[in-house]
Order: C-alpha cells, then sequence, then structure tokens
C-alpha cells in the first residue's frame, strides 16, 4: 500500500464556527484539487475532502496533507494546518492566499506551493518520497497542453454544477485584480482537440460552468 495524501479544500467561517454548505445547491466542485489528484501517482492513496459539503475525517491519519485557500477561508487552512502539524503530518498550503502571501502562510506550514500545480507538483511528491522535501515550490504559469484529466471520481458526492477549466489568465491589468499577479499576466488557452475530449466526458444533463477568468479574450478561440 502506498503513502496516503489528503487533500483538502477548507470551509469558510462564520461567528468563529465553520460554515458547511456555504455555496447551498450549487456548491461547486474542487476542481484543482481534482488536478493535483491526478498529478500525484498512483501508487499513492489520495483522499480529497471539501468542508464545504463534509466534514474532514478526525480518524484519517494521512502522511501528507495538502491545502488550498483563498484569502477568505485562509483562518480556517490556517486550523487544519496546525491540527495536523502537531499529530506530526507535514502540511502543503497552495492556492491564491498563498502565491499571494507567502511569507505569512509559510509561519503555519511546512510547504508553501505557489502558482500552478502541473510543473511543480510532481517534483514536491518526488521529494517527499525522497525525504527531501523543500520549504517553497513555485508552480509559475506553463503551458495547458496535455493537462491530466481532473480525478473527479475522488469526489465524495456528486455535485450539481460541473466545472471545466478551458483557459486560464488574462491580458489586463485591472488594479482592483489580483490575477494577472497570479498568472504572471499571461493568457493561455487549452489546445481545442483537448478540450473537447474532456467535454465528452463530463455528464451531459448537468449545468456546466468554465472557470476561465476571461474566456473572451480570445474572441475567435471562445467562438
Amino acid at each position: 500500500m502506498g503513502p496516503r495524501l489528503l487533500l483538502i479544500n477548507p470551509a469558510m467561517k462564520a461567528n468563529g464556527q465553520r460554515a458547511p454548505n456555504a455555496g447551498g445547491i450549487a456548491t461547486m466542485e474542487p476542481l484543482g484539487l481534482a488536478y493535483v489528484a491526478a498529478l500525484t501517482p498512483r501508487h499513492w492513496r489520495v483522499r480529497i475532502v471539501d468542508e464545504v459539503v463534509e466534514e474532514a475525517p478526525a480518524d484519517y491519519e494521512p502522511d501528507l496533507v495538502a491545502l488550498t485557500s483563498l484569502s477568505i477561508t485562509v483562518p480556517r487552512a490556517y486550523e487544519i494546518a496546525q491540527a495536523y502539524r502537531r499529530r506530526g503530518v507535514p502540511v502543503v498550503m497552495g492556492g491564491v492566499h498563498a502565491t499571494l502571501l507567502p511569507q505569512e502562510v509559510k509561519e503555519y506550514v511546512d510547504v508553501v506551493y505557489q502558482g500552478e500545480a502541473e510543473s511543480s507538483w510532481p517534483d514536491l511528491i518526488r521529494d517527499f518520497e525522497a525525504g527531501t522535501l523543500k520549504s517553497r515550490y513555485n508552480g509559475k504559469a506553463g503551458t495547458l497542453e496535455n493537462l491530466p484529466l481532473p480525478r473527479r471520481e475522488l469526489y465524495s458526492r456528486r455535485y450539481v454544477l460541473q466545472l471545466l477549466s478551458a483557459s486560464r489568465g488574462c491580458r489586463y491589468r485591472c488594479e482592483f485584480c489580483t490575477l494577472w499577479k497570479l498568472e504572471e499576466g499571461r493568457y493561455r488557452a487549452r489546445p481545442l482537440d483537448e478540450l473537447f475530449a474532456e467535454l465528452e466526458l463530463t455528464k451531459t444533463r448537468r449545468p456546466l460552468l468554465f472557470t476561465d477568468e476571461n474566456i473572451f479574450t480570445d474572441r475567435e478561440w471562445a467562438k
């Protein structure tokens, strides 16, 4: 049996309490974690926990924990990270907050992961297995060719909305937006044949939401 990886999407907090089902019936799947799972070697036993719809397992003993977090959910993410670190489990945190504020995040976790998962997550896993885990990894914003199929079968429930990522980034520099700081100001679209192949695997009777930040940046590709 291989090592255990626990991937957690923390929930928001209201009045100091975890706020489950914050999105109601339209709660969206944690697509980013499904991509991380797909980038993890198959000899690992991977579990995805979406706190918006379920409790984090108190009796589960992972070898490695990875969290993704927005700024609005980071207080809860820090609580989870500290709880697992007290148990001696190394904790990785990625996502928007970790990418923009790595100096803050490093006070609460063992590893800060900045940027996208595709280029550096496999390196992190190899380093963990070799006992040479670094304190920081930077995935940067790479090409979107040959993305793995997200491991949606690891979700513990059926989501009403299906998410699909067709492109990432935006070319504009709006002062109120953090996106261009995350994506290095690059807009990248997936090859259409790969996108259509993933579309073929979606459930046609369920609503589909594109996660693209600015899908009409390239109008002809969008059409």
